[in-house]
């Protein structure tokens, strides 16, 4: 089927290390790896299937003084480059940011 190009096996792996800094800051950093293997040629003009190659690092901080109603934000950065054997899909950059709210039980 046409989009049987697009379904993919995507095993990701990342390791994220971090420690106190000063009374309050929490900070964590680690390196992300993504491999990306579809299952059925790219297209009938391509018959290649696609496979992509993603790294980067992540990167958080969170200041164990601020609360809102007893939970404690966390920014979290990614900043991420994918290769891939289709040009279309090579070289790829990726810079995203989130922010999160944990609380402990």
């Amino acid at each position: 089927a046409e989009e049987d190009r697009f379904s993919f096996i995507s095993p990701r792996v990342g390791l994220e290390l971090g420690g106190r800094v000063g009374d309050s800051w929490i900070l964590s950093a680690g390196p992300v790896l993504s491999l990306k293997n579809y299952d059925e040629n790219f297209s009938g003009l391509i018959p290649v299937k696609r496979q992509d190659r993603t790294y980067g690092v992540r990167i958080s901080a969170q200041n164990t003084n601020w609360r809102i109603r007893g939970a404690v934000p966390r920014l979290s950065c990614l900043a991420e480059r994918t290769n891939s054997n289709i040009v279309f899909y090579d070289n790829l950059n990726v810079l995203e940011c989130s922010v999160g709210l944990s609380r402990q039980f």
